[in-house]
């Protein structure tokens, strides 16, 4: 009986760790997701490729759209921040609709894909 007390006691312990590093791996997905992107704007720059129409026009100049609730400034600064450190420089913001808080007769879910058209 006390092997399985010891066993469950390193599961819990181990649940404990993994739940405190959790935060950690997304912050380090999104950090590399950056460089990555930022990597592949530095080769498109360095090698364009000859049968790009537009070679002069560089992936960070081309307008960026955002849509974004009123609502979530939270969610709107992040994106900027990313975008921004990513080196795109024309964002543009385009206020959303909140399906369901417009559509309030439908159904949640249908109400919100309709904001999102």
């Amino acid at each position: 009986m006390a092997d399985l007390r010891s066993f469950s006691f390193v599961v819990s312990g181990l649940k404990r760790l993994w739940r405190r590093m959790l935060p950690g791996f997304g912050a380090l997905e999104d950090f590399l997701l950056v460089r990555l992107l930022r990597l592949r704007m530095l080769f498109r720059k360095l090698f364009p490729n000859s049968r790009n129409v537009f070679q002069s026009l560089a992936p960070a100049d081309v307008p960026v759209l955002v849509i974004n609730l009123r609502k979530r400034p939270d969610r709107l600064r992040d994106v900027m921040a990313n975008l921004t450190s990513a080196g795109f420089s024309d964002v543009r913001v385009v206020e959303a609709i909140d399906g369901p808080e417009k559509y309030p007769e439908i159904l949640r879910g249908h109400a919100a894909n309709l904001g999102c058209t």
